[in-house]
């Protein structure tokens, strides 16, 4: 990973744990710290919502080109991660 400031680490956990779900703005933030693994709670799952299929596709592409592994740690798997931290409201 590249030198990562206390600041920078929380900008991007916020931007994270804030999303609705895996998105493309989030991995790109991640991909500008020099990620190359991303750990998520539902791109790889299977979804019947419509709109947010076409966001996780998007994310999939992306990680794709970007050579990036993905890691799914469930929906309620990764909000525990969250919970931890006080992200959850």
């Amino acid at each position: 990973m590249a030198d990562v400031q206390g600041d920078e680490w929380e900008s991007l956990f916020t931007l994270v744990y804030d999303a609705p779900c895996a998105s493309v703005e989030s991995l790109e933030a991640a991909l500008a710290l020099g990620c190359t693994t991303y750990v998520t709670g539902n791109a790889l799952s299977p979804c019947t919502i419509a709109f947010v299929r076409h966001i996780h596709d998007a994310f999939r592409a992306r990680a794709k080109t970007a050579d990036v592994a993905i890691i799914d740690g469930t929906h309620y798997g990764t909000k525990a991660v969250a919970a931890r931290h006080g992200r959850l409201a």
